[in-house]
């Protein structure tokens, strides 16, 4: 998954997690997170996740904070997982156009596909992740970080 520029009031910009004393287990693999925001930021500590009574688990994620700015025991901790990347530019090809030229998600012009040298690219488990990227294009070898396969 790809989540990019998501805004928020004041929490969760990318994912909020609510549950009754750690009924609410998520696990994310695989997972982009950049320019999500809360309350105006994308560096508060509520910019990207923000959890209740809450065990997330992130792994093989890109993550767009530090991993300082992370708390295994606050409500924007990321779990269990490991492997996630911090603080990193992913390199898309064009995150100022990110549904592409022709304004249609999920095609070969998207702005959120990796450019090549990219830290995404090949950097992700293929363990329970799908076999084919958002656009149905086959996913060989280490899988690329996010929604998109670098071709």
């Amino acid at each position: 998954s790809t989540f990019f520029a998501n805004s928020a009031g004041t929490a969760a910009g990318m994912m909020g997690n609510y549950g009754k004393s750690g009924t609410c287990s998520p696990s994310v693999v695989n997972c982009v997170s950049n320019s999500n925001q809360a309350n105006g930021s994308t560096l508060s500590n509520r910019s990207e996740i923000y959890n209740f009574s809450a065990s997330p688990s992130f792994s093989y994620c890109a993550m767009q904070m530090d991993s300082a700015d992370y708390s295994s025991e606050s409500f924007n901790n990321l779990g269990s997982g490991s492997n996630n990347q911090f603080g990193v530019n992913p390199s898309f090809s064009n995150s100022a156009n990110p549904d592409g030229s022709d304004g249609v998600w999920m095609t070969s012009d998207d702005g959120l596909i990796p450019n090549s040298g990219s830290p995404l690219i090949n950097a992700g488990t293929n363990s329970g992740t799908p076999t084919k990227d958002i656009r149905g294009i086959n996913r060989s070898g280490n899988r690329d970080i996010g929604a998109y396969e670098k071709p």
